[in-house]
């Protein structure tokens, strides 16, 4: 009987979890992001090799071309696991981080830009 119900408090608890995106960006700094891209000489095979290949790609009206990584890591809340909390609302709260990175021409960073946000997230009672 205890084997089920730590197994199910296991269970409970990897289910309150979700991370989704790039993993080469955990526990990314704007101090480690620094020492890896530096405007005008990192270039698009250097910046792959790090962080992989980018969730987006577009080319700018300059003719260089922007990747975006992402990463977005939740918990759902405590309060969501009392019972029949989940009939008024749910909650959840994370980080979401974001690198994107412009290229020139010549395949060089020309600039990037780096932001690690805490988030909250609401639903019924709890927006």
């Amino acid at each position: 009987m205890i084997k089920l119900l730590l197994a199910s408090a296991f269970v409970v608890a990897l289910a309150g979890c979700a991370t989704a995106g790039n993993s080469s960006l955990k526990g990314a700094t704007d101090e480690s992001v620094a020492s890896v891209i530096v405007e005008g000489k990192t270039t698009q095979a250097e910046v792959r090799e790090v962080f992989g290949s980018p969730v987006t790609t577009y080319f700018d009206g300059t003719g260089g071309e922007v990747w975006t990584y992402i990463l977005s890591s939740y918990k759902s809340d405590a309060k969501n696991f009392i019972p029949f909390m989940a009939l008024v609302g749910t909650s959840a709260s994370g980080t979401n981080t974001q690198l994107q990175v412009q290229f020139n021409e010549q395949d060089v960073v020309e600039r990037y830009s780096f932001n690690n946000a805490e988030m909250e997230y609401g639903t019924g009672v709890f927006q």
